[in-house]
């Protein structure tokens, strides 16, 4: 269904993103021997390019915690919500980023 890719280096896997039911980006692992490389930007604008050429916008939602992704949606010019969305899991304390 084009929803989830697969980054290669070598024919091997380094990492993976996709989209999830909604829409946004996610998803976005990369392997612990590749991480550092500079793979999960280039996946995530992959798939940011891709979303862009189908007219769609690009958006996403990551946990307040989670300081690597806050640290990459801003190193890729991501704008963040003013306000945190709150979803069914009242755990999860989530941004909403998208391309500025």
């Amino acid at each position: 269904m084009n929803h989830l890719f697969i980054g290669y280096k070598d024919n091997i896997p380094v990492g993976f993103i996709g989209l999830h039911l909604e829409g946004s980006m996610g998803l976005l692992y990369i392997l612990k021997e590749y991480r550092g490389n500079g793979y999960g930007i280039e996946l995530e604008m992959f798939l940011v390019n891709r979303l862009l050429f189908e007219n769609k916008i690009p958006f996403g939602q990551l946990e307040t915690e989670n300081n690597h992704s806050i640290f990459l949606q801003k190193k890729l010019g991501f704008t963040f919500s003013t306000e945190k969305q709150f979803g069914l899991n009242p755990i999860y304390n989530e941004f909403r980023f998208i391309i500025s």
